[in-house]
């Protein structure tokens, strides 16, 4: 006879964005559905492939007397900000022990990376051992807009990147923190806990931390309706 205070199932994935890539350092919660409410089975972080498993012990759902979970999935980007959770329809109800629930999040999710980090990251298996600061644009080579549509990524950010890593090779400026800083503009860092105002401009970028802050976005003036 099966011990329920030992015995565990799983559950198995990959999360992914609306492009097919993986989503990494995101928390995947699995929890077991009943009829109005739900109880949590356990919590992990996807690798950097994308990848998450979660063990659960049987005995988290055999107390409400069910031989098996109904599995829905909640995943929570940086900040614990909630980006996806599963449709009614698509609850895995009377699970396997073994069950694979891949996720597709189509709501954005900032990565807990600056920006450069990530477009760096994103052509790394891409470029073939091709320096950053030697890719080029031209009418022999289409680096540029072949990673930009091979990756899914704004051809002006890649740009930008190439342009970070040139001046790199030309100064002492670390790429990550090039891209200089504007007089007037707000900045602030991923969680939107710190916020700086620019009162001179400079070529390194602001950081904290060792992380560059962005240009805060600007908010929508209101209607005049």
């Amino acid at each position: 006879m099966q011990n329920l205070t030992t015995a565990r199932h799983t559950v198995i994935g990959t999360v992914t964005d609306a492009n097919n890539r993986p989503l990494a350092r995101l928390i995947v919660k699995a929890f077991d559905r009943d009829l109005r409410s739900e109880s949590p089975l356990g919590e992990t972080v996807t690798d950097p492939d994308g990848r998450y498993r979660i063990d659960y012990a049987v005995v988290s759902f055999a107390q409400a007397e069910k031989k098996t979970a109904d599995l829905s999935m909640k995943v929570f980007g940086p900040g614990n900000v909630q980006v996806y959770e599963t449709d009614f329809d698509r609850i895995v109800f009377n699970a396997s022990p073994v069950e694979t629930i891949d996720i597709t999040i189509t709501a954005e999710v900032r990565p807990d990376i600056n920006e450069f980090e990530f477009l760096l990251r994103e052509i790394s298996e891409l470029t073939a051992g091709i320096k950053t600061s030697q890719l080029e644009e031209n009418d022999k080579n289409r680096d540029v807009t072949f990673l930009s549509r091979e990756a899914g990524l704004p051809a002006d950010k890649l740009d930008h990147l190439v342009v970070a890593h040139r001046l790199q090779d030309e100064s002492a400026i670390d790429p990550a923190f090039s891209d200089g800083n504007a007089m007037g503009k707000r900045y602030v860092d991923a969680a939107g806990t710190v916020e700086l105002l620019c009162v001179k401009p400079g070529k390194g970028s602001l950081a904290i931390s060792g992380t560059a802050l962005q240009i805060k976005d600007a908010k929508p003036l209101p209607s005049s309706d």
